[in-house]
């Protein structure tokens, strides 16, 4: 048996490899731009389902707060035989939208209707702690009303024949409307509505003299 010798041995032809064509400038473009239409697809509806649930968190503290403020506020403004001293101060009104005159706290005369005891018990905006306090004027204890609101605005009216006509004069009022505005529960996007918490109450236990 004869043994192959190199003259006779085949070598294996080896063709040229073929050359990868690389991707032109123009369907790289094309691919950049397809991406930016799908990210921009999925961050509108990323932002569309974030606006929702601030929307529905916010709804949900509105209702918290008109809860607690009915049980809590209301309760002890319902007792209120006058208003001794109003707080007056420039600042956004909720009831116009606009910038106004406003107050943060004033002082009454809350009368227990069962014995007739009286006591000064001041309302106020703490800004430091977002809160709403009672304070006792006699010994200046304090009492969180409400905590978690970043507003609080208080207006005063005067229920005469021709209607309720906003009033700065402690002896002539005898309506009081609150507005507070509750924190978000989380960060708000720009232009995110905020709802403020609305109040009013008659005060039908005023006293008729000083």
């Amino acid at each position: 048996m004869k043994r192959p010798t190199p003259e006779t041995t085949p070598v294996p032809s080896v063709r040229p490899a073929r050359s990868r064509r690389a991707f032109t400038l123009a369907e790289i473009m094309v691919s950049l731009v397809i991406f930016g239409l799908l990210l921009g697809a999925i961050m509108s509806t990323f932002i569309a389902v974030h606006r929702a649930m601030l929307a529905l968190s916010e709804s949900v503290a509105v209702n918290a707060s008109s809860r607690l403020l009915h049980e809590r506020f209301l309760f002890d403004v319902r007792s209120i035989g006058r208003i001794s001293t109003i707080v007056q101060m420039t600042g956004f009104d909720p009831t116009t939208g606009t910038t106004g005159s406003v107050s943060e706290s004033f002082t009454c005369e809350l009368v227990d209707m069962t014995s007739g005891a009286r006591k000064n018990v001041r309302f106020s905006f703490d800004a430091t702690q977002k809160r709403l306090v009672r304070t006792n004027v006699a010994d200046g204890t304090s009492t969180t009303v409400m905590s978690g609101v970043e507003l609080v605005r208080f207006k005063f009216f005067d229920r005469g024949s021709s209607g309720a006509t906003a009033t700065w004069t402690p002896t002539a009022v005898d309506m009081l409307r609150i507005d507070v505005l509750p924190q978000p529960r989380f960060q708000l996007l720009p232009g995110t509505n905020r709802n403020f918490t609305t109040a009013e109450v008659q005060l039908r236990n005023r006293l008729s003299s000083l």
